[in-house]
């Protein structure tokens, strides 16, 4: 056994997943370990790879907090959702069919519950930790009260590291001894060193947000024609124009990880992930409930897609319900990601320097001034 693996970890609270990079795409989650002489960062991606980090408590400089917004946005969005589906249940009470009862019961216990936990846990954060060749984020610590009781137990362990100053040495750091006299220093000449590149993320296009939300506003337009009639061919139009929105969902979320977007954009993508998600759990549910009560309908595909084509929105309230959730998120998420896109890309045009004019072409020399 290597001094390496006898090395005992002590697990921190708290976990989180890390949002830069690949964790965009998919989840890298984050923990903290407290180690003799050093914490250690282990990021576990898809449940299986993982990449360390260790910062020594004699390296570590300071650690940043920085509150965010993103508990109180959680807890009203979770709740606007859990009210929505508990108002359905009370509109329709009388519905006969009691797994759509259950159903959107657990949904809206689930939604109510989400938005508590986020308001019981206190503000959000980001926390950075900084040392002298770097500065890393700590998703692990994405609460005020967590990353205060984490940085707190493991002070004294950074104080044993690197000593504490003591009043006569904290006065000289406040009021330094003026500078020698520059005649009694001998001159060098120390050449400077060349200076580090900053790593430079390019602006994103917008063209692929640009597909995606016009999408959006496409498909719920084509959506609304349900109203009037129902054929077939609206119905794989409307499948055709659903999975070329989360193609290009996935696209413009790969994008955003490795371009710069204004936060709004990156918000709005975010929470059109969360509305697809559960119109798939909703769509999923709708299915169930009527293959259940439909079994011929297993066999033959054909008949599914023709019984589904038929469905009016408002042959019943689970029908009801899942058109109005599709148009609210549907109309909300395309215009208002229409329009940061366009804002977002007249503002990049604006801001693009003018490519400069082509060089005249050099006229040739007189005729007398050529060589004989």
């Amino acid at each position: 056994m290597t001094a390496e693996e006898k090395i005992k970890y002590q697990k921190l609270p708290g976990a989180g997943l890390r949002r830069d990079g690949v964790g965009h795409v998919v989840g890298v989650r984050s923990r903290l370990y407290q180690g003799p002489d050093h914490l250690l960062s282990l990021d576990t991606t898809m449940g299986f790879m993982e990449s360390y980090k260790r910062f020594y408590y004699q390296d570590i400089q300071a650690f940043v907090i920085r509150q965010t917004h993103g508990w109180l946005i959680g807890a009203c969005v979770f709740g606007i959702l859990g009210a929505f589906f508990a108002m359905i249940i009370l509109m329709f009470g009388s519905v006969e069919e009691p797994e759509i009862h259950f159903f959107l019961g657990v949904l809206a216990a689930c939604m109510i519950g989400i938005a508590l936990w986020n308001l019981a846990t206190g503000p959000s954060c980001i926390t950075y930790i900084k040392t002298a060749a770097q500065t890393e984020s700590l998703p692990s610590l994405n609460r005020i009260r967590k990353a205060r009781k984490v940085i707190n137990r493991i002070r004294p362990l950074i104080e044993a590291a690197q000593g504490t100053l003591t009043a006569d040495q904290i006065a000289t750091a406040q009021h330094p001894s003026p500078p020698p006299n520059p005649s009694a220093l001998t001159e060098t000449h120390t050449p400077p060193s060349p200076p580090r590149a900053a790593r430079v993320i390019p602006a994103g296009t917008g063209r692929i947000h640009l597909l995606y939300f016009s999408l959006c506003v496409v498909t719920t337009a084509a959506l609304t024609l349900k109203l009037w009639f129902m054929p077939l061919w609206l119905y794989l139009f409307l499948s055709l124009l659903s999975a070329g929105a989360w193609g290009a969902l996935i696209i413009s979320l790969v994008d955003q990880s490795k371009t710069r977007y204004p936060a709004g954009i990156r918000i709005v993508t975010w929470a059109a992930l969360g509305t697809t998600v559960m119109a798939i759990i909703i769509g999923y549910a709708f299915l169930f409930s009527h293959m259940r009560s439909k079994p011929s309908l297993r066999s033959n595909h054909l008949d599914f897609m023709q019984y589904m084509a038929s469905l009016h929105p408002f042959t019943n309230p689970w029908t009801q319900m899942v058109f109005t959730y599709e148009i609210i998120t549907g109309l909300g998420v395309g215009v208002t990601g229409l329009v940061l896109t366009l804002r977002y890309r007249r503002d990049l045009k604006m801001q693009a320097p003018a490519s400069p004019a082509p060089p005249s072409p050099t006229p040739p020399p007189p005729e007398n001034a050529r060589n004989p």
